[in-house]
């Protein structure tokens, strides 16, 4: 309970009283940032505690917590052979990788490879297909189905969606997560979880997450969800479902989201999921912006922990939320910034836009300046 969403309050409560104590009045104004598991927190403060923060930054939120960890045991079993190896050798990921980009990244000049929204990239790893045997330059039919799975995402054996699946554009980053038993940072991550602290009894040390199961298994997690989730996918329904807003709006909250579309770690399609769920709830997107926005940055990994937006210059959400509470000058665009590797040199600057819509480039212009792009709707 402490991890799962005590401590933010707790730590908002006492810093104020501290505040007041040193400095003999209130603050003016309260924030939260956080991202990952920060970001599925700070979405808790705005359903639950809706007047310790004036304004909330989540980024890459894992909103249905225990869904994530369904996704996490179907790559980790997606990615794992009968030989208890990764079925994808960093070689065969890296063609996989290629030809995606290959296929679906903007053809701007622009240094990185950029694919501006996943969703608008079909490319179909059938279309590497071996065509008898095993090659460097062509994938096998053990390869091209894990690529699919790992693509499409967890389903049950009724084939009801328990979480989206990783997009097409996040293959630079699947080293840190996608592995069976062959190693990486997902496996060790899941199996802890799943050993002490998802499951009601816990599983104990002896559970294998190779071991998961996608019918049995996520019913028992549902005391975990309880208590850690922000929003919870229904496998029935295919709806990401969630508590209303409602107060957090009230008391003057302002919401602002962040997600990397190439994020390896928590699919992007979660926050996308989120923020329409949000929207028919409040009648409509545009009603739904008025206290809470969306920024999908293209490019971005995990928590912008690396990719073609990088951690230390990417985005600036804070001064934006400042505006946004202060001065009643809501987001349209945050700029992002890419500068190269051990070096404050600019390669390019974009805007990215609030959701629904997306940066579009003029068609004049240097495009790795931002006002050669405009916000357009999709």
């Amino acid at each position: 309970m402490d991890w799962a969403q005590r401590y933010v309050p707790e730590t908002a409560r006492v810093s104020k009283i501290i505040v007041k104590a040193y400095y003999g009045a209130e603050q003016k104004k309260s924030y939260f940032a956080g991202c990952s598991q920060g970001g599925r927190v700070g979405l808790l403060e705005a359903l639950r505690n809706p007047k310790d923060f004036d304004g909330i930054i989540s980024g890459a939120p894992a909103l249905d917590n225990t869904g994530l960890y369904n996704h996490y045991a179907w790559d980790a079993n997606t990615n794992s052979g009968p030989d208890g190896r990764s079925v994808f050798s960093p070689a065969k990921r890296n063609l996989l990788r290629n030809s995606v980009y290959a296929a679906c990244s903007e053809k701007l000049g622009v240094a990185d490879a950029i694919i501006a929204d996943p969703r608008a990239c079909h490319f179909k790893p059938s279309t590497l297909q071996c065509r008898a045997g095993d090659a460097a330059d062509c994938l096998t039919q053990a390869e091209v189905a894990a690529a699919e799975k790992i693509y499409s995402g967890p389903v049950n054996s009724r084939g009801q969606r328990l979480f989206p699946g990783d997009p097409p554009g996040s293959e630079p980053f699947w080293p840190a997560r996608i592995t069976g038993t062959g190693g990486g940072q997902a496996l060790p991550y899941a199996q802890s979880y799943f050993r002490y602290m998802a499951f009601d009894p816990p599983a104990g040390p002896s559970y294998n997450v190779i071991n998961y199961d996608f019918d049995k298994d996520p019913p028992r997690l549902a005391y975990a969800a309880s208590i850690t989730n922000a929003a919870t996918y229904n496998p029935s329904t295919g709806e990401i479902e969630f508590d209303d807003m409602n107060a957090f709006k009230k008391a003057g909250g302002k919401l602002l989201i962040w997600h990397g579309w190439a994020d390896a770690s928590v699919p992007p399609q979660h926050a996308v999921d989120f923020y329409e769920a949000l929207g028919k709830k409040e009648g409509g997107i545009a009603v739904a912006q008025d206290f809470a926005r969306l920024f999908m940055v293209p490019g971005m990994d995990h928590c912008g922990f690396q990719g073609p937006v990088s951690a230390d210059t990417g985005i600036d959400p804070l001064t934006a939320l400042e505006q946004w509470v202060e001065e009643g000058k809501a987001p349209s665009e945050l700029i992002a910034t890419k500068t190269a590797p051990n070096s404050n040199q600019t390669l390019w600057r974009r805007p990215v836009c609030a959701y629904p819509n997306a940066a579009r480039y003029k068609g004049s212009g240097d495009p790795t300046d931002a006002t050669s792009f405009t916000c357009t709707a999709p």
